[in-house]
């Protein structure tokens, strides 16, 4: 099992990754008001809600493949409570946004995605960065990726508490962005050989 839940892990990852490159470079959402990104949305609903469901199902899989290693480390614990609590996000945005009529609807259903994509963010970095520094045999590339985890985590905190916006992250996205990499080859060269602990 722990050969398969390593390579599930690399998989979706890479997936996670691709699908967010997707996103920004296919998709493109726009940065207007909130009519231009409701109507955005609505001419291309298609593509984003294939995107945000293949990407439910890769959150489905980083929380069960973490709670599997949660019995190594109890770090992948907030891994996947951070994945399960992320899962609300595609609730809002999928069941949401298709439905919002008004300014008033728009802006509550957006604050509360956003919301939930921040703080599960910082839960399940944060997790993160506790499996990279209980590692033992992935020098020096386990401080490359505690470094990375830890420091998006900080980003996202700062989310959590109102010291930052969804439009000042995307100012370090490609540094959120390499994570994904980062821990496909962490699945792919570490986990799926050993239990890494």
């Amino acid at each position: 099992m722990t050969k398969i839940a390593g390579i599930l892990f690399a998989a979706a990852s890479l997936g996670m990754f691709i699908l967010i490159i997707i996103y920004i470079f296919v998709y493109n959402p726009p940065t207007g008001n909130w009519q231009e990104k409701l109507n955005h949305l609505n001419e291309h609903w298609i593509l984003a809600s294939t995107i945000w469901r293949f990407e439910f199902l890769a959150v489905v899989i980083y929380a069960f493949i973490a709670f599997y290693f949660s019995q190594f480390n109890p770090w992948w614990y907030l891994v996947a409570i951070g994945h399960l609590f992320m899962l609300f996000e595609y609730a809002l945005m999928l069941g949401g946004y298709p439905n919002v009529l008004s300014k008033e609807t728009f802006r509550i259903v957006n604050e509360m995605a956003i919301w939930v994509f921040a703080g599960s963010n910082f839960i399940w970095l944060t997790g993160m960065t506790g499996v990279y520094l209980k590692e033992q045999d992935w020098l020096p590339y386990k401080y490359v990726g505690a470094g990375l985890t830890f420091l998006c985590s900080i980003l996202y905190m700062t989310m959590v508490l109102g010291f930052t916006t969804m439009s000042d992250l995307f100012i370090v996205g490609p540094l959120v962005l390499i994570l994904y990499p980062v821990n496909a080859y962490y699945g792919l060269r570490i986990l799926q050989f050993q239990r890494a602990y």
